[in-house]
């Protein structure tokens, strides 16, 4: 038996850096999705709505996805009507651990679907919690 929920997600097949990575990086399954989609055309830079057609998402939620992604240091925004996406991490270390997820996905996509959804840190949840309900109550 694993010693903790955490371990029993990623058992021998994730390793932990990886996982912490996708903890610390990746909030949702569509977010990966259109990670993977620019990484695996790198050479493309794709508009909202042809991503949005890709995957069939809402344009509303590829457009939220894509400022996350931007804010993080995965993808570029190149400015135009209508603008464009492509894949362009921040560093070396974050193009390897893409590269490396990819890989993973393929072959254990839900593994790696479950360490997105796990429960993360409890004191990270429950700052992220006090900080929405702020936001909330600034606004109205």
């Amino acid at each position: 038996m694993y010693g903790s929920w955490g371990n029993l997600l990623t058992s021998d097949t994730i390793p932990p850096e990886t996982a912490q990575f996708i903890r610390t990086h990746i909030s949702s399954l569509g977010l990966l999705e259109i990670l993977l989609l620019l990484r695996d055309r790198s050479q493309t830079r794709f508009t909202a709505t042809q991503i949005s057609g890709q995957l069939r998402s809402s344009p509303e939620a590829v457009n939220q996805r894509l400022g996350a992604l931007i804010t993080s240091g995965f993808v570029s925004r190149t400015d135009g009507q209508p603008a464009q996406y492509g894949y362009a991490p921040q560093s070396r270390e974050f193009a390897a651990m893409v590269d490396a997820i990819s890989g993973l996905y393929e072959e254990y996509r839900g593994r790696i679907i479950d360490i997105i959804y796990s429960p993360r840190d409890p004191m990270q949840s429950f700052s992220e919690a006090f900080r929405f309900k702020k936001e909330t109550d600034s606004n109205g």
